[in-house]
Parts: structure tokens; C-alpha cells; sequence
């Protein structure tokens, strides 16, 4: 765990507008290779994660699924595995909800029985998502000196995103800490410095903890020097929602049971395609973001990714 202790006023990040104790959100990050490279960061506020992390557990007990979960290990829409993943991601659908809007909302509990397998979902996580891929992936950028740097070049860029699209009104989120899924992958410890430079002053409401905290050990809580336990679950769900949304935007076949345990990402795809006007009236308005970045002419150029329709109908078809 790297911590920075000296604040963060080089990095020009403080407001000195705060009038009330801002909420704070650990944040969480994973990726996909698959078709350029996918940035996945979930927000996970501190004061209901311990609500998330409770649907998260019993889940795993009714199924009596306890390895670490992922996308790649499904290869049938079937079992018990399937079963966990599935759950799994429809809670961290619901995670992302914002507002109820006066409308009732229920999550999978894993449980067998007709009167079980659903539970109400009343009382807010408030958790956040965001969805960035690096089209053509971290090739062209030549001008970062390792692959790590890729990573966290382009990690600054989802991240300040979200955290402009998140920045609401009625509330101050302060980021206290970020988890990322391994470094090993990356060939060196992430540098929570290069992580944080040049992202500049974030919204008026949104601000870093002074001494915010990088921790980029496993996300398999079997292993030895892993990450804590509660982190590594939250990293998988993140490796759940990554996965799932890149199966839905994609621009390319996926296996059956990938795609049919994404299913539920495609209505928030959809409900992001209708445009911010449509997009406000939603239960999870500010609660998930969707774009894309490239290179062009040596300049970065950005916008929507455009989702696989062929999925989307497929999903529209089956729910008449």
C-alpha cells in the first residue's frame, strides 16, 4: 500500500468551497484487453459498501461459490458458478442505481426456491461506474516509456472523466484511497504519483484525500500477500462489470455464456445511447459513464462507443 502523506496541493487538487463533510469513496480498478483496452473503475462509497459487500457474501453462500470470480472462467450458462457470476453482476447493476424514482427494485439472492431467489432492494449503495476504452489499445503511445505508464496515462484520463460526470450538487465525494487488480501484469509497482499528475482541479465538489492510499497487490484473496479480503471482492466485481460491459460493446462475437450473464448491462447501455436529456430521467443517471478514447493525427479525439446492436435487439426481442 503506497500512501501520500504530503497533500495534494501540487497536484492543484484542493477546493475551498466546502461547506459540508464530503462522502467518501474508495475506488476500484480493473481492465480488459479484448478489443482495445478497457478501463473498468468503480466508485464504492464507505458509508454502504459494507451493504454491497453483505449482498455480495450471501450470494457466495447460497451457491456455495467461494473462488475468486471472473467473466473467463464461465464456459456454460449453467451451475452453480453461473449462478454466483450472474447474481453477482445484477447486484452491482443495482449498486449503480442513484434514485429510486418511486419505483420498486429487487436483487438475486442465489438461493433456490420460488419465493426466495429475490430480495427488495431498498436502501442505496450509490456506488459509481466507469467504462473508458482506449480504442486500438495502449500501442500508439509511444511517448509513455513502459507499459505501466500506458496504464496510467490513460487511467487519469477515465478517471477525471467520472469524476466530472459524477459531480453532483447535492453532495462532495472525497477519494480516499485506489485499488487496483495486480501489479505483476504491469511489470512494476504503480506509481501513485504519475497516477495522479496532471489531472488538474477535479469539480468544484469532488476532491482527493490528502493522503490518499494506491494499493496494487492481488485481487485473489486465496493468495499470500493479497489484497484484503472485502478489496478483493469488490475488484472482482469490478472484473465482472469490465467484462460485461465490453461484452455488450464489443465489436465482436463473445461465448454464449458471457453473453447471456451480460444481459442486464444492456439496458444500462441503452438508456446511456438515449443521450443526456434521456438519460437524466433514469434510475442511474450519475451513476455510470461510457466512452471512449484514440489517437488522431497525434492528438487524443473522444467519444461514444457505439454499442454491438445485434445484442441489444437480441435483448429487446427476448423481453417482448
Amino acid at each position: 500500500m503506497v500512501v501520500l502523506t504530503e497533500g495534494c496541493d501540487y497536484l492543484n487538487l484542493r477546493s475551498n468551497a466546502f461547506d459540508n463533510k464530503p462522502r467518501d469513496y474508495d475506488v476500484y480498478h480493473d481492465e480488459s484487453l479484448e478489443h482495445g483496452f478497457w478501463h473498468g473503475i468503480l466508485f464504492v462509497p464507505r458509508d454502504s459498501r459494507k451493504r454491497l459487500l453483505t449482498l455480495l457474501a450471501n450470494i457466495r453462500q447460497s451457491t456455495d461459490r467461494f473462488h475468486p470470480l471472473s467473466l473467463k472462467n464461465l464456459n456454460k450458462t449453467t451451475g452453480k458458478l453461473y449462478k454466483c457470476t450472474s447474481c453477482w453482476l445484477q447486484v452491482g447493476v443495482a449498486a449503480l442505481i442513484q434514485d429510486f424514482k418511486g419505483r420498486a427494485y429487487a436483487t438475486p439472492t442465489g438461493a433456490d426456491g420460488q419465493w426466495a431467489q429475490y430480495l427488495p432492494f431498498d436502501q442505496l449503495v450509490r456506488a459509481r461506474f466507469v467504462l473508458f476504452r482506449v480504442k486500438g489499445g495502449l500501442g500508439p503511445l509511444n511517448l509513455c516509456h513502459d507499459y505501466a505508464a500506458k496504464v496510467e496515462t490513460t487511467f487519469r484520463m477515465a478517471f477525471k472523466g467520472g469524476l466530472t460526470m459524477f459531480s453532483r450538487e447535492d453532495e462532495e465525494l472525497c477519494i480516499r484511497s485506489l485499488y487496483f487488480d495486480g501489479h505483476k501484469h504491469y511489470h512494476r509497482r504503480l506509481d501513485l504519483r504519475r497516477v495522479l499528475r496532471d489531472i488538474g482541479t477535479p469539480p468544484t465538489r469532488v476532491h482527493l484525500h490528502d493522503e490518499i492510499e494506491l494499493s496494487d497487490d492481488s485481487s485473489d484473496h486465496r493468495e499470500a500477500g493479497a489484497q484484503p479480503y472485502d478489496d478483493c471482492q469488490l475488484l472482482q466485481l469490478t472484473d465482472i462489470l469490465v467484462s460485461g460491459f465490453r461484452t455488450i460493446l464489443a465489436e465482436a462475437p463473445a461465448p454464449e455464456a458471457h453473453r447471456e450473464v451480460s444481459r442486464p448491462l444492456s439496458e444500462l447501455v441503452d438508456k446511456w445511447n438515449r443521450g443526456r436529456k434521456g438519460f437524466s430521467y433514469s434510475r442511474w443517471f450519475k451513476g455510470f459513464c461510457v466512452s471512449e478514447g484514440y489517437i488522431e493525427d497525434g492528438q487524443w479525439q473522444f467519444g461514444a462507443i457505439e454499442p454491438d446492436y445485434e445484442i441489444l435487439q437480441t435483448e429487446l426481442f427476448d423481453n417482448g
